[in-house]
């Protein structure tokens, strides 16, 4: 079975398909968006999943990255080629979870934009509808304010990719300094590091939306059996 695909620009092309398939256009719509609105719910309770799983691994690999500088009992060329090869895993961990962060926000935006385009036919705009506050102080530390939990938890997930490629290069500069021999290892590392992230963002990406109030949707139509 082949797929083809085409651009959706408007709320009329989107609805097209449903006038299409199904006598009771709006039975139709009524189940497309009680599956929107629970896909969406999957995919938030994924992306604090996903959130946790990556934690586990960058503490630990924190933690491990603490016992080997402080173990004096290792010889002073172990510790340092160990406290590289763990800042260099600690650097390729943030930036997996940076783009997990921007990967899951795709879909969860991607599922928000099918409820926003179905919910006014068939339950009215609740989605839509936000509580706006009047005199509102943004420098109270008790109000509410409209800050976004998934982008805060991606500029996180930067400044951690930022601390790792800091200590990254204050070990690859320590062994340097210091004079460690049998440094051939040190190259293959840094070569390593650089390919693994050229793949994790050349390759591991899947297709854009685009932000914003403008958008395009993307739809694969069946073109043969």
């Amino acid at each position: 079975m082949d797929y083809d695909s085409e651009n959706v620009d408007s709320y009329d092309e989107y609805i097209k398909p449903y006038n299409h398939a199904a006598r009771n256009i709006n039975g139709k719509l009524k189940l497309a968006l009680e599956n929107a609105l629970d896909i969406r719910k999957f995919e938030i309770g994924l992306y604090w999943k996903r959130a946790g799983y990556f934690w586990i691994f960058i503490s630990a690999v924190f933690v491990a990255y603490y016992q080997v500088i402080t173990d004096c009992g290792l010889p002073a060329e172990k510790r340092d080629r160990f406290a590289l090869v763990l800042s260099a895993l600690g650097v390729f961990l943030s930036c997996c979870w940076f783009c997990v962060n921007k990967a899951s926000k795709y879909w969860q935006e991607n599922w928000e934009k099918h409820v926003d385009l179905l919910e006014d036919d068939v339950m009215g705009p609740l989605y839509k509808t936000t509580l706006q506050y009047e005199n509102n102080n943004p420098c109270s530390i008790l109000s509410a304010d409209t800050f976004s939990v998934s982008k805060v938890n991606q500029l996180l997930s930067f400044v951690t990719i930022l601390v790792w490629v800091y200590i990254f290069v204050d070990e690859l500069l320590a062994i340097f300094d210091y004079a460690v021999p049998n440094k051939q290892y040190v190259p293959v590392i840094c070569i390593a590091l650089i390919v693994f992230l050229c793949m994790l963002f050349s390759k591991c990406k899947s297709a854009k939306i685009n932000g914003g109030a403008h958008f395009s949707i993307r739809r694969r139509k069946r073109t043969s059996a």
